[in-house]
């Protein structure tokens, strides 16, 4: 049974972060988070029924890094590697838990002749544990391809979405004293998409002459000539 909680009290969240361009070309972002008396999802084994509520009461902190690194392997080749890094901390009543986990992935965009592109994204989160819950699943791959035609303004991009199936193969396990719960995705994600995209160009055919304007020397000169 899933119960509504009325006596709920507000949560207060501090959050802190920082974003830094190195060298004109690497991106690092630092953050960091506070959430103090925020409420949680709790649950509690009562004559053999699984009741579950919201509750106030837990205080949690979190500290992560994320760095982006463009990487050129050839004219028509550009990759973009990303990875991070975040620490987990929660506390509730006497219980308390901490937790590093780390990701990984890449974006990548090759332009090939005829005006084709092709672009993949591929996305890992190490599975990560909290105090009362556990999370497992597979890595999110996306791959796109795209014809343009520059002369006429239309753009096709066919695409495949979750190609892994991401969000079926979640597993998230919840827990405490009394009882030991597992649940698994049974939904897929995965989908084929096909976006057509046309540019309207207006005013390129048209040139606006802007006239100077003031008292210049320059203008002056050439009146008296």
């Amino acid at each position: 049974y899933s119960m509504g909680n009325p006596w709920l009290e507000p949560g207060y969240s501090d959050h802190l972060e920082l974003t830094a361009t190195l060298f004109n070309k690497y991106s690092l972002d630092v953050s960091y988070r506070h959430d103090k008396n925020h409420n949680f999802s709790l649950s509690e084994e009562r004559d053999g029924i699984l009741y579950t509520t919201s509750q106030n009461g837990m205080t949690s902190s979190v500290l992560s890094f994320y760095l982006s690194v463009p990487v050129k392997l050839a004219e028509w080749w550009n990759v973009r590697l990303h990875a991070s890094c975040r620490y987990d901390r929660e506390k509730h009543l006497d219980k308390e838990s901490s937790d590093d986990s780390w990701g990984s992935g890449y974006h990548m965009n090759i332009r090939l002749p005829k005006d084709f592109s092709i672009s993949h994204d591929l996305i890992y989160d190490q599975p990560f544990q909290r105090l009362y819950s556990k999370q497992t699943a597979r890595p999110q791959c996306h791959f796109d391809i795209t014809k343009a035609f520059p002369k006429q303004g239309w753009r096709i991009t066919l695409g495949l979405m979750d190609v892994f199936n991401q969000a079926g193969s979640r597993k998230v396990e919840n827990f405490n004293e009394q009882y030991y719960q597992r649940t698994q995705g049974t939904c897929s994600n995965f989908a084929i998409r096909l976006n057509v995209s046309y540019n309207f160009r207006w005013g390129q055919k048209s040139m606006v002459r802007r006239n100077q304007a003031g008292n210049m020397n320059e203008m002056s000169r050439i009146s008296m000539q």
